[in-house]
């Protein structure tokens, strides 16, 4: 699914990632550890296509990031990918059910009536279906992040990026939304690549890579400038 090889990226004079190799396979579930700054949100956006890569290539799916433009990018990264943050930028304005279907004007996904049994469907599967009709200021932390989830996720995406999506959340809350992030990816054979900075989260997951492991530069901080 995902294939790295010698990706460089900089802020300014500053390098923050050089992953020489790193891949995830199809249908993986692998949550990114490290401190602030080793990189981690930045390697999140650059598979996302947020961000372009300085050198290198990534490979998503098949399809070459490093080449496209950023039109290019953006098509694919919404006909592709699904994102999870840690805020949930849900549309106050606009009920639960409204947010999702907003996000599927886009896509083509039949008839309102196939489109209405869909959404209802995610809502019974995060246990929301009695919230569905409530404002975003109406629900829970917890309960928003788990509609942030059905926007991701509704259009069942081979890949989900999530970029600590529990980071704002107590820690009963925080294990139950992980769990179902892991859990709703492996029933839709979606991989499922996670930054966190909490541990105890991480070994939820069936695969956990340190930043230190795949970015060259915080291997060596001292020779390498790079503030970790």
């Amino acid at each position: 699914m995902i294939t790295i090889q010698q990706l460089k990226k900089s802020y300014g004079q500053q390098p923050i990632l050089y992953l020489p190799q790193w891949t995830v396979q199809q249908g993986e579930q692998v949550a990114l550890l490290g401190p602030s700054g080793c990189g981690k949100s930045t390697l999140l956006h650059l598979l996302g296509g947020v961000l372009a890569a300085d050198a290198g290539s990534i490979t998503i799916n098949g399809q070459t990031l490093s080449t496209m433009s950023e039109a290019a990018r953006d098509e694919f990264r919404s006909k592709h990918i699904g994102y999870v943050f840690q805020d949930f930028y849900l549309i106050p304005s606009l009920t639960a059910k409204e947010n999702i279907e907003w996000a599927l004007t886009s896509q083509e996904r039949g008839s309102a009536m196939k489109r209405k049994q869909l959404i209802e469907q995610w809502f019974e599967r995060v246990g929301l279906s009695d919230h569905m009709n409530r404002y975003p200021s109406q629900l829970s932390r917890g309960q928003q992040q788990r509609v942030a989830m059905i926007r991701a996720l509704i259009h069942t995406p081979p890949l989900v990026l999530a970029d600590e999506p529990t980071g704002s959340l107590d820690w009963e809350t925080a294990s139950h939304i992980m769990q179902l992030l892991l859990e709703l990816s492996k029933e839709h054979s979606m991989t499922l690549v996670t930054v966190t900075h909490d541990l105890h989260l991480a070994e939820l997951y069936p695969t956990t890579v340190q930043m230190k492991e795949i970015n060259e530069l915080i291997k060596q901080p001292a020779q390498k400038g790079v503030l970790v």
